[in-house]
């Protein structure tokens, strides 16, 4: 083996190294996991919110196809555009003060209390 071609083996083995180790390294600091966790809550609410749009979007187009009669339409897409709403609401606060540890199940019980609190504000 020639030396540049030492060289050049050590070079590929650290760079392999180095990949292999990259995401070791940057979950060792907390601000990186926090980004992490933070990433991961908005990216479930905003799963939600896409949820809530297709449902809206379902309800629309049984309506409009006449599966579905008015009043139900008019019920069910209140409930879902108020679930929206407060979706967005709940990605709003994320940004100034994210919700730790949330789970998929706390995020439905978070926006049932927001969606709860709102319907007795407005009665």
């Amino acid at each position: 083996m020639t030396i540049e071609g030492l060289i050049l083996s050590l070079m590929m083995a650290s760079i392999v190294i180095l990949a292999v180790a990259l995401p070791f390294l940057r979950r060792a600091t907390g601000e990186s996991r926090h980004d992490t966790d933070l990433g991961m809550q908005r990216d479930r609410i905003m799963a939600y919110y896409e949820r809530v749009l297709q449902n809206v979007h379902d309800l629309d187009e049984d309506h409009a196809l006449g599966k579905i009669d008015d009043e139900y339409h008019a019920r069910d897409r209140e409930f879902w555009t108020l679930r929206g709403a407060q979706a967005l609401k709940l990605l709003e606060t994320l940004d100034s003060q994210p919700l730790a540890g949330v789970t998929t199940g706390d995020l439905d019980d978070a926006i049932e209390r927001m969606v709860a609190r709102a319907r007795s504000e407005a009665s």
